[in-house]
């Protein structure tokens, strides 16, 4: 599947908040919330865009992007192709010298168990060691396991357990990864990919 991970900007806000409301509670969604988080100057919001077959071979990165609008859809343009663009994932961190925080990773539904959350998090993993942050934290809802099984695999350990995080009744997981750790070596060639195309 012709996925690419970006780094987001504004008008990467509306696929995303319609993402953030079919995926998440309202109580859960930051649709309200992203275009704040944007300005802040210790956010980094990457996108993975998803292009039709025939715009696979141009969609590698190196080329220049230009946002342009045709007929109210928003396209992006690699070179001299215009490719329709689909927002199909995305992660949200907060960053500091000393620690990372993943906000939010989200993928959309009809999408998910392809890949597309490793590859987010392999570009997040190589930006915050270019930044030489040390460590990165997340909360997880203890229920979702396919989600701690993911965050698990690249290195992520449970730090503690956090009563009613959500809502009365729902748990959550605050889990640690120490970003000098190798645990994520399946991440090497995206990482190396990321630092080309970001």
């Amino acid at each position: 599947m012709p996925v690419n991970v970006i780094k987001g900007g504004p008008h990467h806000l509306p696929p995303i908040a319609a993402l953030e409301k079919r995926l998440f509670p309202k109580n859960e969604s930051l649709h309200t919330t992203f275009e704040a988080e944007l300005k802040k100057r210790t956010s980094c919001l990457l996108v993975a865009v998803w292009f039709p077959p025939m715009y696979a071979e141009e969609s590698v990165c190196s080329h220049s992007i230009r946002n342009k609008t045709v007929k109210g859809e928003k396209l992006v343009t690699f070179g001299p192709a215009l490719a329709p663009e689909r927002v199909v994932g995305y992660l949200l961190l907060s960053n500091n010298s000393s620690k990372s925080k993943l906000l939010k990773l989200a993928v959309a539904a009809d999408l998910q168990r392809q890949g597309i959350g490793t590859k987010l998090l392999c570009a997040s993993f190589a930006l915050l060691r270019e930044s030489h942050t040390p460590l990165v934290a997340l909360h997880v809802d203890v229920c979702r396991s396919s989600a701690v099984s993911l965050y698990r695999k690249f290195g992520f350990f449970q730090v503690s357990f956090v009563k009613d995080y959500y809502e009365p009744g729902r748990d959550a997981m605050l889990m640690h990864k120490r970003l000098d750790d190798r645990g994520d070596s399946d991440c090497f060639d995206a990482a190396s990919h990321a630092r080309r195309t970001l």
